[in-house]
Parts: structure tokens; sequence; C-alpha cells
């Protein structure tokens, strides 16, 4: 879904221009699925019942597993890098199709090569068994270094931009696998809540 929209919105504010009808359609269809998806997950979407008791953690047990495990700090200084800088893409991407290649209608053809990314989320947990997860971090890492030198050497060069944006999605997929990380956590509560009361 989110493929076809990043093919869509282009196209629809390249017609829309400056015209304020024109907007308020584009954004009422965006609304107005958005809100029929939300309420069909809300109504016919069953809960889960799970029979272990979700495991508690008060404030203090929070701060003190924040301060006796590094990698949280990690992980979470890599999540504010990367949305630091997709917020400062995303705000630059218009400006940079409108003036730099001249019509912001070619930014649909980089939402078009999102496609192959689905496949390459589906392959990442096989991935991660054969590589681990260190390596397979390193490898997104270095791949989303070569996605922006690849941009920026080929500029306003439609197959450099339309590679080096699959590139930096591909690059992505290994940090977005990280969120297991929580379960780390929960399996070393126990451990954190017996130091507390020594």
């Amino acid at each position: 879904m989110s493929v076809v929209i990043s093919m869509i919105v282009p196209q629809a504010v390249k017609a829309a221009g400056v015209n304020p009808r024109s907007w308020t359609m584009i954004v009422v269809g965006m609304a107005v699925p958005g809100i029929i998806i939300g309420l069909m997950r809300v109504f016919f979407v069953k809960e889960i019942n799970v029979d272990t008791e979700p495991m508690k953690l008060n404030l203090k047990e929070g701060i003190s597993v924040m301060s006796k495990n590094k990698y949280i700090w990690i992980f979470a200084a890599m999540y504010f890098c990367y949305h630091l800088a997709n917020n400062i893409i995303m705000s630059a991407q218009t400006y940079y199709f409108q003036y730099a290649v001249g019509d912001i209608g070619i930014s649909s053809l980089i939402g078009m090569g999102m496609i192959f990314v689905p496949f390459l989320i589906a392959a990442m947990p096989k991935l991660m068994t054969i590589w681990g997860t260190i390596k397979t971090l390193r490898i997104g890492f270095l791949v989303r270094i070569a996605a922006l030198v690849i941009r920026m050497i080929g500029g306003t060069n439609l197959i450099t931009l339309i590679f080096g944006s699959v590139l930096f999605m591909a690059g992505y997929v290994p940090i977005a696998f990280i969120v297991s990380l929580k379960y780390d956590l929960e399996k070393k509560l126990p451990q954190i809540r017996s130091e507390l009361a020594e």
C-alpha cells in the first residue's frame, strides 16, 4: 500500500499545482481510505488472547534497564539518526525534484523502485540466520552509505536516483528487525529485579 501511495501522491501533487480545490481533493482522497481502513481494523481484527501474564515494568526498573544495558542507547541513537535523516530527506525531496530534477512527478518512479523491498523483508530473517545480527546490520549500514554516494555522484540521473533509493531502503530493512531486542530485555528483567532488591 505504501508503495502505491508513494507512486500516486507525486503525480497528484504535480496535477494539483497551486489549485486549492485540487489540494483539498488530495487530502480527502487520502484521509477517507485511511479512516475506513482504521475502522475496519478496530471492528474486524480480533484481539489475540495470550495465556501468559504480561510482564510489568515500573519506572524504577525501566530506568535501571536503560542504565545497565548499553545496547539500548546504541539502538536509540541509531533510530534517532535514522528518523532525523529520513525527515530531512523527505522534506528536501519535493524541492529537489521540483527545482533540481525539474519535474516533481518523476519521484513516482522512485516509489516504483520500492516494490522490491517487500521481497527483501521476506528474506531478511533467513539472511540474519546465515550472517548473524551484527554482520547483517553492518552490511545494511554499508549499503545505505553506498546508496547515498551513488545518489550524490549521479546527481539528477534518473537511473542512479532510483537505484540509490532502492539501496537506501534495502539497507534499512535489517534495522527494522532489531525490534526483537525487547525480548532480550524481558529475559534479563528478573535478573535486574534481583539486583535492585540487593
